[in-house]
Parts: C-alpha cells; structure tokens; sequence
C-alpha cells in the first residue's frame, strides 16, 4: 500500500520532504548557525535562544503535529485496505484480528515500557487514528470520497480533522 502512495502520489514524498525541513530548519536553527559563522559572542547568541526559544518550540510543535496527520493517513489508510482485503480474501480472518488484538491488549509490562520508550505507542496510534478516520470516511462516501486525501497536500487532514472526520468531510467533501 505505502508503495503505491508513493510511486501514484509523486506529491506525497515532496510534502513529507518539506515538514521535515520545516521541521528541523527553522529560524531559530538558521540564526544560531549565522551567528557561529559570524562568531557572534556565546552570550549574544544565548539571549536570542531565550527570546525566541517559546515561538520556535510552537512552530516545531505544529509541524510535528502535521507529519503526524500525514503519517497517520498513510498508516491507516494501509490498515483499511489491509483489512478490506484481508476480509474478502481470508477466510479465517476475523480469528487472525481477534487474536491480534487479544495480543496486543495483554503486552507484558517490560514489552509495554520498551514500546513507550521507543515512540512505538506513537506509532500505533498513527494506524488506529488513521484507521478510524478512513473507515469514518468510507462509512459517509465510498472510496472515492475517502480517495481525495491523494489529491494533493491540500487535501491532507489536519490532526484534529483526522479526530473528527466530519471536519475534514465538510472541507472537502
């Protein structure tokens, strides 16, 4: 699935490009690194750290928040066609998921602080999340409704659109 967004939605690998460097780049960043080139004194450069430290952490904290929504698409969209598929093809497959998901609700604890410390929680979120808002989508207009989020980095849900689909229906439905 992640293949073809990929290789069908040339846009989509540009607009992950961008919020990474959005992301990582930003004034902040761009300043410090001027300032060293420049040799600035260290508590010159410390102030302006200080004064701009809360903006930057906002816009960082923004776009992480907008790789998030374009991952979670990405995630969950690949699990809704994973288990459309899955239940048209298999036919053992609601067994298969029952025991996915008894599994997974019964982590051992070491196994549940490995995932918090690595992100993994973060991930699985981004396929639950995602997941949801497909099927939301699907439920109120088919595939091609739900289709329109490959139209372009326009149509990509924000976080709180993927929360409530019915935002992100209303925009672009």
């Amino acid at each position: 699935t992640h293949a073809w967004q990929f290789e069908a939605h040339p846009w989509l690998k540009a607009h992950i490009s961008s919020l990474m460097n959005e992301l990582l780049m930003n004034e902040l960043t761009e300043r410090v690194a001027g300032d060293v080139a420049g040799r600035r004194r260290p508590s010159s450069v410390s102030l302006d750290l200080l004064r701009t430290l809360p903006g930057t952490v906002r816009a960082q904290l923004r776009g992480a928040q907008r790789i998030q929504a374009v991952m979670s698409v990405c995630e969950g969209y690949s699990n809704f066609v994973m288990h459309r598929v899955g239940h048209e093809h298999l036919t053992d497959f609601d067994t298969l998921e029952s025991a996915f998901h008894k599994r997974s609700s019964q982590r051992p604890l070491l196994e549940r602080l490995v995932m918090a410390l690595t992100g993994m929680n973060m991930k699985m979120r981004q396929y639950e999340l995602g997941e949801r808002f497909s099927d939301a989508v699907h439920r109120h207009g088919g595939v091609e409704l739900l289709n329109r989020v490959w139209d372009g980095p326009e149509f990509m849900p924000s976080m709180h659109e993927l929360e409530h689909p019915q935002a992100w229906i209303r925009r672009v439905g």
